[in-house]
């Protein structure tokens, strides 16, 4: 069924786009030491986390596995992500990582939207959901920019 196909690709767009802003959040947690960041970055994860069941959660009602979302992708990530924040850990720098980080997920999640015309309304609002937390946190973390 091409409803199937299309929420199967569209949940593992949701689903790769929030393990990998979970885990450049988690490494931006670890090198913060502005507290106020810290809480931002802290209500980020739990967000991402609760995208991330969410969609997990689907998929398994599809009998459905998530790719590994691109495992030299993930690497490639963290490592610019480890060397980004050695050479500047600051506040701003951080919050304009993971600014640039949330556009590049919108990109990621609304490109597979407009591939996935016949999505259910479930997978449809989960990726809208994402797209909503990542356009608000790109301005939560706007006031950390210098």
């Amino acid at each position: 069924m091409k409803k199937d196909k299309d929420d199967v690709e569209l949940l593992g767009a949701v689903y790769g786009t929030v393990t990998m802003g979970a885990g450049a959040t988690e490494h931006l947690l670890s090198v913060t030491k502005d507290p106020s960041l810290r809480d931002e970055f802290t209500n980020q994860l739990s967000h991402y986390r609760a995208l991330e069941a969410a969609a997990l959660g689907r998929l398994h009602r599809l009998h459905e596995r998530p790719d590994d979302y691109g495992s030299m992708t993930k690497l490639m990530s963290k490592a610019g992500i480890k060397l980004n924040t050695a050479l500047d850990a600051s506040s701003s720098h951080l919050a304009e990582m993971a600014i640039r980080g949330a556009d590049m997920g919108i990109t990621e999640v609304e490109g597979a939207q407009n591939s996935c015309p016949d999505a259910s309304d479930e997978a449809k609002h989960l990726a809208t959901a994402l797209i909503d937390f990542e356009k608000q946190c790109g301005e939560d973390l706007k006031k950390y920019l210098r």
